[in-house]
């Protein structure tokens, strides 16, 4: 039993000396940037006579760098080391750094020379919260050609300081998409990596990658580009805290394409004017320009101020030789695509025809005047006249029946001619038969005189011959 104690007596001295060398340091957490204090507690009311921040390097019984000295005696105090013009001392002894880094995570402890009871220590365990640092490994903007592959690099460092758990991409502060996530480990040489891919799968889709625990990486890929993806993209980081976000513009170019012109032909006369309207779109801006037959130097031409440009040609007095094909070309530098260059083309076929000649005016002789003419014109005279002299009665506001003529109707103008017409012709007839009849009557009545006058001549002819040449006579 003697032996039993002594074992235990022995086995409990040694755990309190190993206490004593191995002390639980007191976990500090703090943010890259930010003011970080080690707090000390207070002890017993004794002198303090020095005290000493040292950081340790190893552990508990490894190498100890001086970072901070303070004596009460004289006052003095001093910051060396890294922590040299970035710290001082708060209450109790507690040491204070300012804008702390990653570097000055790690091990500290505070040995302070006291009166009557010696050298204390206290060791503290300084944690360090770094934001995560995320990054595109492109310039922004990024300017790409449409139908080409492009991809997007996305990285994110400190991810477990951090607590990173996700990345997530957005386009004009949308999400692209649901994620459609397979996980799974790669093997690259001897390092494991985990990662997941989103998207459609076929056009566009993301790929993140765990490289480290501090290291993670995200690409989005686009199978073929179009002038639709062009966008803010912005990378996020998701964390306790919140989310850490970097964002890039991608900018598309595509080739300029005419979306519209003037119908062809174009059939005008000589002498006239026309407008030939051109229409394009392009990234970047297209520029215009009319060309006649195939002629290298352009007619008009003129630079977009945006994505849609139009150039107007305006041809004005046609002559037959302005005839001919017309033709729009836009370009931007930026290929249409494999074997079809750089230009778009539209034609307009403009025709000219010669204008017919007018007839000149026939003017009339004027008629000779006769007494139906003469007539005719009274009547007409008289029915103006009758038609412009007003109405001596004021008007009587009645309802109008159903069908009247009004004067300015053409059918009331052409019923009104033809009256005029019909009474003029119905008038000359009726002195037409009026002249031959007193003509008749005239020649009869001579004829009846002349054997009435030679009977009296006879009957009274006497049987003297002079008295008949007297008589005669």
């Amino acid at each position: 039993m003697a032996y039993v104690a002594a074992l235990s007596i022995i086995y409990y001295g040694i755990a309190q000396v190993l206490g004593t060398l191995t002390p639980e340091p007191v976990v500090v957490h703090g943010k890259v940037g930010e003011d970080v204090t080690l707090t000390v507690r207070p002890e017993e009311e004794h002198r303090v006579i020095a005290q000493t921040w040292n950081k340790l390097y190893g552990g508990v019984h490894s190498m100890r760098l001086a970072v901070y000295m303070y004596s009460p005696t004289t006052g003095t105090t001093m910051s060396l080391g890294p922590l040299e013009g970035r710290a001082w001392l708060g209450e109790h002894g507690s040491l204070v750094i300012h804008d702390s880094r990653k570097e000055d995570e790690g091990l500290y402890v505070l040995t302070s020379l006291v009166d009557v009871v010696g050298q204390e220590e206290q060791y503290f365990d300084l944690k360090m919260h770094v934001p995560p640092q995320i990054s595109f490994g492109e310039q922004s903007p990024l300017h790409v050609v449409q139908h080409s592959q492009v991809y997007l690099n996305c990285t994110v460092r400190y991810a477990k300081s951090s607590e990173v758990n996700d990345i997530q991409w957005r386009k004009d502060g949308s999400r692209l998409w649901g994620r459609v996530t397979i996980i799974g480990r790669a093997t690259q040489g001897m390092r494991f990596t985990n990662y997941h891919r989103e998207g459609n799968g076929r056009r566009m889709e993301v790929e993140t990658v765990r490289e480290s625990d501090d290291l993670w990486t995200s690409v989005l890929t686009f199978q073929s580009v179009r002038k639709e993806d062009t966008g803010n993209y912005s990378c996020h980081a998701q964390q306790p805290n919140g989310a850490v976000s970097a964002s890039l513009y991608l900018e598309v170019y595509y080739a300029a394409k005419i979306t519209n012109i003037s119908e062809s032909p174009q059939v005008v006369h000589t002498g006239s004017n026309v407008t030939l309207e051109c229409t394009a779109q392009g990234n970047p801006a297209p520029i215009l320009s009319w060309h006649k037959d195939g002629d290298h130097t352009p007619l008009s031409s003129t630079f977009s101020d945006g994505e849609t440009g139009r150039l107007d040609l305006t041809l004005t007095q046609l002559d037959e030789d302005a005839g001919g094909n017309y033709t729009c070309v836009a370009t931007n530098g930026i290929s249409m695509g494999k074997n079809m260059g750089k230009k778009d083309r539209r034609t307009v076929q403009v025709s000219v025809l010669k204008a017919d000649r007018e007839d000149p005016p026939t003017v009339s002789s004027p008629r000779p005047v006769t007494e139906a003419s003469s007539i005719e014109a009274n009547i007409i005279t008289t029915v103006a006249t009758t038609a412009e002299k007003p109405d001596p009665l004021p008007p009587v506001d009645e309802a109008e029946p159903e069908g009247k003529l009004e004067a300015d109707d053409p059918f009331y103008k052409t019923f009104v001619t033809v009256g005029i017409v019909t009474v003029t012709a119905f008038s000359l007839l009726l002195l037409t038969i009026v002249a031959i009849l007193l003509c008749r009557r005239t020649s009869s009545s001579t004829k009846v005189m002349r054997p009435h006058i030679s009977g009296d001549i006879i009957r009274h002819r006497p049987l003297n011959p002079d008295v008949y040449a007297n008589v005669y006579r």
